[in-house]
């Protein structure tokens, strides 16, 4: 039996088409899991818009090379206009690129507190030209992912504990034991100091121009509890010294 010439060429691109949307729809569903993996859901969009553009892109200039249309002077075309707009959106681009190196790395993301070039505060929002944090005083501020790309991030908020550091000043004729005891009772009234590790009570410097011995402590704390512990705790010390004349 004889199967008309007419039906294989209509056959053949559309088994072909369909073949190839179909292998374009796994690599992009397969890169997109490997990727949420590593990123939160507001990053994941921005990412696979891109990615699927590309792929979706790629398979559909191969589907028509494979039936015979010349795609040469059209990948040509495209050659020149990705120059053109290469030269007049260098920055976009740029912040682009940075942004998807950002976003698959995961040194931060959205909710994290992070200082970046002097400046400190929340980030409210991440995608493929900048990052917007809220500082302390409800401002926006937007940086290009370039530029973060380019400088140290410091993320305060990464871990699920933090530090909290407290330096205070008390004269050196008063009693050494009489100060360790005031401070590490105050320690005991605030149940959010973690145990491990464990907090220490220590003499950091001394000013003999002065007189004065600088007591360091140092406590950790659950990142949840570290804004509000800081505040409490440095009142209750100051309250603790005064109550008993230190």
């Amino acid at each position: 039996m004889t199967i008309n010439p007419d039906i294989i060429r209509f056959v053949k691109p559309l088994f072909l088409g369909i073949t190839f949307y179909f292998i374009a729809t796994f690599t992009v569903r397969t890169i997109k899991l490997a990727i949420s993996k590593n990123s939160d859901e507001k990053n994941n969009t921005s990412i696979s818009n891109v990615i699927s553009m590309i792929m979706y892109g790629f398979f559909a200039t191969l589907f028509l090379h494979l039936n015979g249309f010349k795609v040469t002077s059209l990948l040509s075309v495209f050659g020149v206009m990705g120059v053109a707009i290469g030269i007049a959106s260098q920055t976009s681009l740029s912040n682009i690129i940075a942004g998807l190196f950002l976003m698959m790395d995961q040194s931060f993301k959205v909710g994290d507190v992070v200082q970046v070039e002097g400046l400190s505060g929340t980030i409210k929002s991440m995608d493929l030209l900048s990052v917007k944090l809220r500082t302390v005083d409800n401002h926006l501020i937007r940086i290009n992912n370039d530029s973060i790309f380019r400088n140290t991030v410091k993320n305060i908020t990464y871990f699920d504990k933090r530090r909290l550091n407290i330096i205070i000043k008390i004269s050196i004729t008063e009693n050494m034991e009489k100060v360790s005891a005031v401070l590490s009772n105050t320690l005991k009234k605030f149940p959010q100091i973690m145990e491990t590790p464990e907090p220490t009570i220590h003499i950091s410097d001394l000013d003999l121009a002065s007189n004065t011995a600088f007591y360091s402590i140092s406590v950790w704390a659950s990142k949840k509890e570290f804004s509000k512990l800081d505040i409490q705790f440095r009142k209750e010390i100051l309250a603790q010294c005064i109550a008993n004349g230190v």
